[in-house]
């Protein structure tokens, strides 16, 4: 199994950091998504500032607005979330 670059974040304040980590194995009906980019939202901002209203597992990597290609489908992966192929 080949490794994969993940950016998280070690706290509030703290500047992202590269980790590398085994490649996940895909389950039977999802895919893994090699992301070209990552937005950054609001919520993001006020994670990385400590305004958050709950405990986070720190480290944690941040982004849900993002682009990329799919490396991998699960062999039951059959359409996406709208049902279509």
């Amino acid at each position: 199994m080949s490794s994969i670059g993940v950016i998280t974040f070690d706290g509030p304040g703290q500047p992202p950091r590269l980790n590398h980590v085994p490649r996940p194995e895909v389950p039977d009906s999802a895919a893994l998504i090699r992301i070209d980019s990552c937005g950054v939202c609001g919520t993001d901002l006020h994670i990385l500032k400590g305004h958050w209203p709950r405990p986070l597992p720190w480290p944690i990597t941040l982004g849900h607005e993002l682009a990329g290609v799919i490396e991998e489908i699960g062999p039951s992966l059959r359409c996406d979330f709208m049902g279509r192929r």
